[in-house]
C-alpha cells in the first residue's frame, strides 16, 4: 500500500494507483487518459507533467471548497450527511436523512 498522490489525502492506494478512487474520478476524464497513455518507457516527462497537472487541478478544486466553507465542511455533501460534518467533528447524532424500508416493486 502507499499514500494518494493529493496533497491533502492520506488515504492508503494499492501500489501502482496513483490516487484514491474520490480523488482520481475527480481529475477530468481526458487527463486520466493521458496520464494512462504516457505511463509507458520513453514517456516520462510527459508522465510527470501530467501528474502535476493532475494534482494542480486537485489542489485547485480543494481550494474552491475551502472557499465555500472555511470551516473545512466538505462542500461536496449536505450538512446533515455524514461525510458533510465539519472539519474534526464526529457526528453527534444521525445524519438529516431517514432510511425507508424496501416496500416492493412500485406499481
Amino acid at each position: 500500500m502507499t499514500v494518494c498522490a493529493a496533497t491533502h489525502c492520506r488515504k492508503s492506494v494499492p501500489y501502482g494507483h496513483l490516487m484514491c478512487r474520490d480523488h482520481w474520478f475527480a481529475i477530468p476524464a481526458p487527463l486520466r487518459h493521458k496520464i494512462h497513455w504516457n505511463n509507458k518507457p520513453g514517456r516520462k516527462a510527459a508522465f510527470a507533467n501530467n501528474i502535476r497537472e493532475a494534482i494542480d487541478h486537485i489542489d485547485q478544486a480543494e481550494r474552491n471548497f475551502k472557499d465555500v466553507f472555511p470551516s473545512g465542511r466538505d462542500a461536496r455533501f449536505p450538512a446533515g450527511h455524514p461525510k458533510g460534518r465539519e472539519a474534526g467533528v464526529l457526528p453527534s447524532q444521525s445524519p438529516a436523512f431517514i432510511a425507508l424500508p424496501y416496500l416492493g416493486r412500485a406499481s
